[in-house]
């Protein structure tokens, strides 16, 4: 088994770090949306990543070091070696010609949700792209992201109201302008309010990531949940699925 280098790997902010793995095959056949599983040795868990950048040189994804696992993977340097990356998993987003969208995602789904925005643009949608993190600290690529969407509006979330006051700025939107879709990448927890949020006014789309430990297949269970009355699995079905369709008592459940 051959193993996985880093290329790079970047601080972008507080507990925020990027890595960019040598993965040409991978990178050439991934399309937004879409996630990986990393493993840095033999016996560690595997870490569910969004793709959130690819070249000719490989992939690069966000990595969150508030987890213990997650923070194994900050710790990595240039010319470190992963165990394995499997992907790239999960079915894409579909992009077409929507007309108005709004996306929303937290510090660890920017970058993905920039591959997203930029495909949806080159179908020349006009793109609505809300960024929540937790402090100021926390804030980066900005100016890319300002690139990459219509109308990029940050929120800076306050110590009372991590989730509530990101929801209250795509309400406030969604009062404005009709938005054919919303797409949003965030905690299950934030997820469920965007699926609140969004009901009776767009068809929503949220990436769920199955949880640490998930094996990307289904054997684990660990990412199932209720869809349209049935028993589905995160790390096959999705990661996009249908919000309104999704039980989100059975999501919560088991990504706690």
């Amino acid at each position: 088994m051959s193993l996985v280098s880093v290329l790079g790997k970047t601080k972008l902010a507080e507990g925020i770090h990027y890595l960019l793995l040598k993965t040409p095959e991978m990178s050439k056949k991934t399309r937004p949306g879409q996630y990986i599983l990393i493993k840095k040795t033999e016996n560690s868990q595997t870490i569910p990543a969004f793709v959130a950048e690819k070249d000719k040189k490989g992939i690069g994804v966000i990595i969150d070091a508030a987890t213990a696992e997650g923070k194994q993977l900050a710790d990595l340097k240039k010319g470190s070696e992963l165990y394995t990356v499997t992907g790239p998993l999960g079915k894409p987003v579909r992009v077409g010609d929507f007309g108005n969208v709004c996306i929303i995602t937290e510090a660890r789904g920017v970058g993905a949700a920039m591959l997203i925005s930029q495909s949806l643009r080159n179908f020349e949608n006009k793109v609505y792209f809300i960024a929540s993190f937790a402090n100021k600290k926390q804030r980066f690529w900005e100016p890319r992201v300002k690139k990459a969407a219509d109308k990029f509006l940050i929120v800076t979330q306050k110590q009372d109201a991590i989730i509530d006051e990101p929801i209250s700025e795509l309400s406030a939107l969604l009062r404005r302008k009709h938005m054919t879709l919303v797409i949003a990448l965030c905690s299950p927890q934030m997820l469920r309010k965007v699926a609140k949020a969004t009901e009776l006014r767009s068809r929503t789309l949220t990436l769920l990531l199955p949880p640490i430990g998930d094996d990307g297949i289904g054997l684990s269970s660990s990412c199932r949940f209720t869809y349209d009355n049935e028993s589905r699995l995160a790390c096959v079905e999705g990661p996009a699925i249908d919000a309104h369709k999704t039980d989100w008592d059975s999501v919560c459940a088991r990504w706690t």
